[in-house]
């Protein structure tokens, strides 16, 4: 036998209720999260590919400008190239060091969006576990009405 203790808390209607919000407003932030996140590595993969073709294709490349446009554009280096530091400020370095640089933040950001996932079934599973309560809560108030309605009326003393 466990002597592990059992502790029963009492919640009413109103605070499943609300917790139920609150599991639907972070589950929420979390997909927001994770569609940017989820960006931000496609930008990522889709940068490391590009850099591999410049550094194999001395000539044109393909350039995507937005909205699904794209441009042919003349490589006239393909051993370095420019990364942004901040909005101002870039930092020269070879092709290769690059390449290797967007694949440790691949490997980052992949970590992180397994993790926002794992948390986004988090917060799925419980909010499903909160709306079902919700749902027995309310079959029994319905089956509790019904039962009034049924029962014949009594006189009290």
């Amino acid at each position: 036998m466990s002597n592990e203790k059992t502790k029963k808390v009492a919640l009413s209607e109103q605070q499943i209720m609300q917790m139920a919000q609150q599991e639907e407003a972070q589950l929420q932030n979390k997909q927001v999260l994770s569609e940017r996140v989820s960006q931000l590595l496609n930008e990522t993969i889709t940068a490391k590919e590009i850099l591999k073709e410049a550094k194999e294709n001395k000539g044109k490349i393909m350039v995507s400008i937005g909205a699904t446009v794209l441009i042919e554009a003349q490589i006239t280096d393909n051993k370095t190239c420019k990364r942004a530091l901040s909005d101002n400020s870039y930092k020269e370095d070879t092709i290769e060091e690059t390449t290797k640089w967007l694949e440790k933040k691949e490997e980052q950001i992949t970590k992180q969006l397994q993790t926002i996932q794992t948390e986004l079934r988090g917060h799925q599973k419980n909010l499903t576990n909160y709306l079902s309560i919700l749902k027995q809560i309310e079959a029994e108030k319905r089956k509790a009405i019904q039962n009034a309605r049924q029962a014949p009326p009594t006189i009290s003393k």
